[in-house]
């Protein structure tokens, strides 16, 4: 069974669920009730849009590996992988198809939102559209990278939890907080986005060694 078919079947679960059916809606509402909510003397100069692909990057890191962690432990907790596992199925395949899964179905809710991000700030500051996109480039990269890590780390985590609260615990408190650390180049103007990137990159890359790794040699 090709990674293809695997990943497929697992896109196909996520996006018929209704938790990816309230983030579609839910992610794009929140932008629109940041721009009411959110003084505008508080963004400090910073174009709404950046301010709400920020916010909603890090919303959608900590909600991606949530899923993605809640998901895997049920199906090895009920030991629903067996009926994967009897056909020729690599565990590395699930892992990846997993990953990707819920990080496409993700970003396409972070999409959206950030979306209506840019309508808002067109339509209600009078903001031109290239004015609202300026810095959308990089603020894109760390909603990606966010997202990366987190899912990562949360894979990591499923593997070795013998519970749901636990992995989600974990999630919250580790891997979302290790995602976080995406943001230091925005802080602390030394860093490059492409140090940002490579580094992002080698971690989430070794996270997911580690899972793979560990989940070869556990029984499901």
């Amino acid at each position: 069974m090709s990674l293809a078919l695997v990943l497929l079947d697992e896109m196909n679960g996520f996006y018929r669920s209704r938790l990816m059916t309230v983030l579609w809606g839910g992610l794009p509402i929140m932008a629109i009730l940041l721009y009411f909510l959110v003084p505008e003397d508080s963004l400090a100069g910073i174009p709404f849009t950046i301010f709400a692909s920020l916010l909603v990057g890090s919303i959608g890191a900590l909600l991606a590996s949530v899923m993605l962690a809640v998901n895997l432990v049920n199906e090895i907790n009920d030991h629903s992988l067996e009926l994967f596992l009897v056909r020729p199925v690599k565990r590395w395949h699930l892992l990846a198809s997993k990953l990707a899964a819920v990080y496409l179905c993700v970003t396409v809710a972070c999409l959206l939102a950030l979306a209506v991000g840019i309508g808002v700030d067109v339509l209600f500051n009078g903001t031109s559209l290239e004015a609202a996109t300026v810095g959308l480039g990089d603020s894109l990269v760390t909603t990606m990278l966010m997202m990366g890590i987190s899912c990562s780390a949360a894979l990591l985590i499923a593997i070795f939890s013998p519970s749901v609260l636990i992995a989600v615990i974990l999630v919250i408190f580790g891997a979302n907080q290790l995602s976080a650390l995406v943001i230091l180049p925005v802080i602390v103007s030394e860093f490059s986005t492409a140090m940002t990137i490579a580094v992002s990159t080698i971690l989430c890359l070794v996270m997911l060694a580690l899972a793979v790794f560990a989940f070869q040699r556990r029984e499901v």
